[in-house]
């Protein structure tokens, strides 16, 4: 279930759902940023690594940054977001540096 109330609709994309109806999910950058800050969500900090992994050819890390920014959160979470595109294994050290650097 999409809550956005706080934050508007920002990484909400519509797709066509298994029967043609549309419905509103969020997109992969929204999705990794999502279950950086609610672990417990998306099955435990494992899950939530080996999804960041999985992401290596879909996200968006220019997106993701961009994403983080119109959040804008109080807690930095872009140093837990940052730890886990590192430890995936998969991303290159410019696109972490991005992460980091760029809040």
């Amino acid at each position: 279930m999409l809550n956005g109330m706080h934050i508007g609709n920002i990484g909400v994309v519509e797709a066509d759902g298994y029967e043609g109806e549309k419905i509103q999910l969020t997109d992969i950058e929204r999705t990794l940023i999502d279950i950086a800050v609610r672990p417990e969500y998306a099955g435990g900090p494992f899950e939530v690594l080996r999804a960041y992994k999985s992401a290596k050819n879909k996200v968006s890390i220019n997106r993701l940054t961009a994403l983080l920014k119109k959040i804008n959160y109080v807690y930095p979470y872009h140093q837990v977001i940052g730890y886990y595109l590192d430890k995936a294994g998969v991303y290159q050290k410019s696109q972490i540096d991005r992460i980091k650097y760029e809040q």
